[in-house]
């Protein structure tokens, strides 16, 4: 019973450790798109983007509308991310004290 355990918070542990390099990888993304806004400033005439390997030349208000929403997509995407952190969390800490009980044998969750 132990080792089940044992082995399911193993597993959180390393859905924890997944999902919290994509929300700093999302951060990092948003963070770009960010100062890539702010580098768009009023005197700036030609902006262009990059795709792929070509720098293609863009309207303003296009390109700023497509980066905010990207940011946007962005902020869902990491507020998605830190719900289920949370949850694994708690699902974590859920463990350990199952574990803990069990370990003190206190018999409560033995079948």
């Amino acid at each position: 019973m132990e080792e089940d355990y044992q082995k399911e918070m193993m597993q959180i542990q390393q859905q924890l450790q997944t999902i919290m390099m994509q929300k700093e990888n999302l951060k990092t993304q948003k963070e770009e798109v960010e100062m890539a806004l702010e580098e768009m400033d009023e005197e700036t005439e030609e902006l262009y983007r990059s795709v792929g390997e070509l720098l293609i030349r863009r309207d303003r208000e296009e390109l700023e509308e497509e980066l905010e929403e990207k940011k946007e997509d962005l902020d869902m995407k990491v507020d998605s991310l830190q719900r289920k952190e949370d949850q694994l969390k708690e699902k974590l800490q859920e463990s350990q004290s199952e574990l803990r009980g069990e370990m003190s044998g206190d018999g409560s969750l033995a079948s």
